[in-house]
């Protein structure tokens, strides 16, 4: 199923981990392999570095997904990926 959401691109943009939420296989596989860029420059930051941003970056995805939902009146929508891919941060 294609969503077509009138919503602000940034919300749809950061919901689905930079568009990779809408890979037509395996969506949640391509956002592991989007995440492992980002953990990696993280780790280059420092252990503090690192878990300040996740810690931000997890209340901002908190309102990005609360946000999507809004604008999708859908809910637990599988493609909602920027929170699946905290996993590979913990």
């Amino acid at each position: 199923m294609e969503l077509s959401l009138p919503m602000q691109p940034w919300i749809r943009f950061t919901a689905t981990f930079g568009y990779l939420g809408q890979s037509p296989w395996a969506p949640g596989t391509v956002g592991t392999l989007g995440a492992i860029p980002l953990t990696l420059g993280l780790m280059l930051l420092g252990s503090h570095t690192y878990v300040i941003f996740t810690c931000y970056f997890v209340c901002f995805l908190f309102f990005v997904a609360q946000a999507f939902e809004n604008a999708s009146d859908q809910h637990d929508v599988r493609r909602l990926l920027s929170m699946r891919s905290l996993d590979f941060f913990w």
